[in-house]
């Protein structure tokens, strides 16, 4: 839709603001993902390195513990930054 000619400052705004929240959260994805993804990683470790377990079962319940609680790391930093966001473009 073309804003350009747009009398009506609520549709603006609503436009607006649907493009920030799709842009805000993919982009918090793609730049939290990977890191959120090692520093999980790093606790898991060094919370079984502490137990004296099976090597192999460590690293299985390492990764298995992370692709479980990845998307939801995920998902509450998208949340985050998609509420940020919206904050500042209703503040201009």
């Amino acid at each position: 839709m073309d804003f350009a000619l747009e009398p009506d400052e609520n549709k603006y705004l609503k436009g607006s603001i649907l493009m920030i929240q799709n842009l805000a959260g993919n982009l918090a994805l793609v730049t939290s993902r990977e890191p959120l993804k090692v520093s999980f990683e790093q606790v898991m470790k060094s919370f079984f390195d502490q137990l004296n377990m099976d090597p192999n079962m460590k690293q299985d319940m390492m990764q298995t513990v992370t692709a479980d609680n990845l998307d939801l790391g995920c998902a509450l930093i998208k949340k985050a930054v998609v509420e940020k966001a919206v904050e500042e473009v209703r503040q201009d």
